[in-house]
């Protein structure tokens, strides 16, 4: 998801810059995403940064199955707006 995004913002002439670069990324796709599709989007962002630098095997396989469905549905929506 958040490549994707960073597809987006690329696409769109920018770049992020900074220690915040994540965030960077949520906060521009703020400009292009309906609000439940952002709040998923933000939501796994805390969850992967979570998982990655706090620890390991907080996420179960029901969330994981979750997130590729989430996955799936913003792919399509950033797609349809790089089109």
């Amino acid at each position: 998801m958040l490549q994707a995004a960073r597809a987006l913002m690329f696409a769109k002439g920018y770049r992020p810059s900074g220690n915040s670069q994540h965030i960077a990324v949520v906060r521009f796709a703020e400009l292009f995403l309906d609000d439940e599709t952002l709040v998923a989007f933000d939501r796994m962002r805390r969850k992967r940064h979570a998982t990655v630098y706090d620890m390991a095997g907080t996420i179960s396989e029901l969330e994981a199955e979750g997130a590729i469905t989430r996955a799936d549905a913003f792919l399509d929506t950033v797609e349809a707006l790089l089109r």
